[in-house]
């Protein structure tokens, strides 16, 4: 208005010449945006273009995992170990969230080769994704050196005081095993991870397997589970042991190798995807012909009804997804495996918890070398069971909750075996309920046995069933009870309902439903552990207790008396947790008239 004058005094062309500066202007300041939207760029512009959008997802890929390690680094070397596993699992979830539109979000070359294995991304990529993320574990590891200074290696080349080397290799097959795994079940799942309606969880699924794995490994392996780091910080203190740093990636990739078999004998659909022939579960052989074609030789091509069933439509192929459901066989390894994490992250957790104890009272370090060590932390430590344990079971229940239901514990199926009730699903819950228990010895045995009683170590894995100090049995009964009852309520309620009379029901693929159940065992963990244990699963129960008899040399003892009293105690809180269900959901068994049987 200064220049034209008062709007009273600007004539019609003043205003006219002002239109046109104005239109000229946004012509000049948008013609680059307008060349992009009628094909019209410059040729040396779009060239630039098209190479940088092939460079991004392998730069972004390079700085993913240069966030992660240098998380790591901080942590291991100035940080509080208490919550070191915590802290990287939130780099990895951020870091995923902001890759995931441009590279997926790996930042792992385990994962990146598991991905490879499954065939859902060519090898090429693949090789790509596992250099950057090598070279930014590497550039991380080297930024840790200088800025920090410190003197010691840590994670494979500063072994734990009461394991060698064979219990860090084992610890890292069976992490690895579980992160290469959610990773796959929660990105690469035609069902769970749909390419029109993709899910919200995929990186808090990834990143509480860190939690879990790093509270119960830290002691033992350093907790990588991922070559970038390994390899990053194989290079900080002394030279590096290029045999052990070899052994590392052996068995890492192991871990891909076994996650990408486990994927395809829990998704048979998937044998759709790579067409191959849909099988029923546990076809253990169709399985290694896909991951590994070159060990296996390819079976007998079959005809008939059952010829290959890879589907090109889209929309068959979703109406194909909509009405599926996984077979029985699939639905069982799915709980045992499942129960078999959960379990062996307890035992395993409160192992180094008790020797991180051990360690508080007596002033000593850990390791053999100067690396660091959570053991100045003993109480903190010890606290953090069952933060590990429901993080195993969070991240468990987004990648299988569409397989098996995600259950993981014997309670909480005799709680849905009640409250749907049925022949069917009576018949369903006796083997249901047995690969639970069967999952939870084998985690009992293989940290009893493989980890720790050939050491001599066989007091770590000894956990007494019974009140704690200063409580009695009406303690247990009443929390056992009443917190097993709330985990199975919560586990109905978010993922049992998909009446329409309920419209803002959760359902089993819903962001909330896994933070729901794993916050829950969290926190009823927590409130009851020093008056019960806060075991609240008889999968657990029965894992402490075989793990307590081997250590006594097979002598019972009243090791079976006590177990038995937390199964039922954890069984009636199941039962009741059904009733609950029933009388808080009366619209889920209201008859429909207009409904005909």
């Amino acid at each position: 208005s200064s220049h034209f004058g008062s709007s009273h005094d600007c004539s019609t062309n003043a205003r006219a010449d002002l239109n046109s500066d104005f239109a000229s202007c946004l012509a000049f300041r948008y013609r680059d945006f307008i060349f992009v939207q009628s094909g019209a760029m410059p040729p040396m512009r779009e060239q630039a273009i098209r190479i940088a959008e092939g460079v991004a997802p392998y730069a972004v890929e390079f700085l993913g995992s240069f966030f992660v390690v240098l998380t790591y680094g901080f942590n291991v070397l100035t940080g509080s170990l208490v919550w070191m596993s915590t802290s990287v699992a939130c780099a990895i979830m951020v870091s995923m969230a902001a890759a995931a539109t441009v590279s997926g979000g790996h930042l792992n070359p385990a994962v990146s080769l598991a991905f490879g294995l499954a065939r859902k991304m060519g090898w090429f990529r693949v090789l790509g994704y596992c250099a950057a993320q090598l070279c930014g574990g590497v550039l991380a590891g080297y930024t840790c050196a200088q800025l920090i200074q410190h003197d010691s290696r840590v994670g494979p080349l500063a072994p734990w005081r009461k394991s060698d080397f064979l219990d860090s290799l084992i610890t890292e097959v069976v992490f690895t095993t579980v992160m290469c795994f959610v990773a796959l079940n929660c990105l690469a799942s035609v069902r769970n991870n749909p390419q029109k309606h993709p899910n919200q969880f995929s990186a808090v699924a990834v990143g509480f397997v860190y939690i879990a794995g790093g509270q119960a490994a830290y002691e033992i392996s350093g907790a990588f589970f991922n070559p970038a780091l390994t390899f990053g910080f194989s290079f900080i203190g002394n030279e590096a042991d290029w045999v052990r740093l070899h052994l590392y990636f052996a068995y890492q990739a192991l871990g891909a190798v076994i996650a990408a078999m486990l994927f395809f004998m829990l998704r048979p659909e998937e044998f759709a995807g790579v067409g191959s022939l849909e099988g029923e579960g546990l076809d253990w052989r169709r399985s290694c012909q896909v991951v590994c074609p070159c060990l296996v030789g390819r079976g007998q091509e079959e005809t008939g009804e059952k010829q290959s069933q890879h589907v090109d439509d889209e929309e068959a192929l979703a109406t194909y997804l909509a009405t599926y459901r996984s077979p029985l066989p699939a639905r069982l390894l799915a709980e045992c495996l499942g129960t078999f994490v959960v379990v062996f992250t307890f035992g395993l957790s409160s192992a180094c918890a008790k020797l991180a104890a051990e360690g508080a009272e007596t002033g000593a370090g850990g390791s053999t070398t100067s690396a660091p060590s959570a053991f100045e932390d003993g109480q903190e430590m010890a606290n953090t069971v069952h933060w590990a344990t429901a993080a195993a079971l969070l991240s468990l229940t987004y990648a299988l909750a569409d397989v098996s239901g995600a259950h993981f514990n014997p309670a909480v199926t005799v709680a849905k075996t009640f409250s749907q009730p049925g022949m069917c699903q009576m018949a369903e819950s006796l083997p249901i309920i047995i690969s639970q228990i069967g999952g939870g010895v084998a985690a009992a045995l293989m940290y009893t046995c493989c980890l720790f009683k050939s050491k001599g170590n066989h007091e770590l894995t000894t956990k007494t069933l019974g009140p704690g100090e200063g409580h009695g049995w009406r303690a247990v009964v009443f929390g056992e009870t009443v917190f097993t009852c709330a985990v199975a309520l919560v586990v109905l309620a978010v993922t049992v309902v998909p009446s329409r009379r309920y419209p803002q029901a959760l359902g089993v693929r819903s962001f909330p439903s896994g933070l729901a159940i794993g916050f829950c065992v969290a926190g009823a963990g927590f409130s009851c552990a020093s008056q019960t244990g806060g075991l609240l699963n008889p999968a657990i129960a029965v894992g402490v207790a075989t793990a307590n008899v081997l250590n006594n040399n097979f002598d019972f003892g009243t090791h079976i008396g006590d177990c038995m009293a937390y199964v039922t105690w954890e069984m009636l809180g199941g039962l009741i947790a059904s009733i609950l269900f029933v009388l808080t959901h009366p619209l889920e068994y209201k008859r429909d008239p207009l409904l005909v049987q």
